[in-house]
């Protein structure tokens, strides 16, 4: 008694998704075909609503990536860039801070009610420390533990207008 050896076949299907992106702007696509898409937003990892096809617009500059989803295999680019959309400035006097220079707490006044304003402070190396989106206020006060030093807030609303100020913390 020898026994028998058994002959096993196995069908493999290897799906590779094209994580890439092209950009054209202010326009980016996915260079995978086929599956479903969700783009988001870097700075908050959260998906943008609404963009959930293979190309999407993007009307600020930011970083954006795309999730891709293909049978049960799912991959997200690397997040892409977008720094030359034109931001018109807001008159210097439509924001204000105070204190500046602060310690633990700080206050941004606009100078009119405001809808819909993307807030993000960056630290003096260029990261955000903070995001967030704000609605239905002229004043807004922000509590926090950033270590001392020079701070870059920039205020952005959905005309895609844009003003910068500096910030120290002691």
């Amino acid at each position: 008694q020898f026994g028998c050896d058994s002959v096993i076949t196995i069908q493999l299907t290897v799906i590779v998704i094209d994580n890439t992106v092209s950009y054209s702007s202010p326009v980016l696509s996915a260079n995978h075909i086929g599956g479903s898409y969700q783009w988001i937003n870097c700075s908050s990892m959260m998906p943008i609503t609404g963009a959930t096809s293979a190309s999407f617009t993007a009307t600020a500059n930011g970083y954006y990536a795309v999730i891709i989803t293909d049978n049960i295999c799912v991959d997200t680019s690397a997040c892409f860039p977008v720094s030359d959309l034109s931001l018109r400035e807001m008159p210097e006097n439509f924001v204000s801070l105070f204190p500046n220079p602060s310690k633990n707490e700080f206050t941004i006044l606009f100078s009119e009610i405001q809808s819909d304003i993307l807030l993000d402070i960056f630290s003096s190396d260029g990261k955000i420390v903070y995001s967030k989106q704000i609605s239905n206020t002229s004043k807004y006060r922000i509590n926090h533990n950033f270590a001392p030093g020079l701070y870059r807030i920039v205020i952005r609303n959905s005309s895609n207008k844009m003003v910068q100020k500096n910030l120290i913390i002691q």
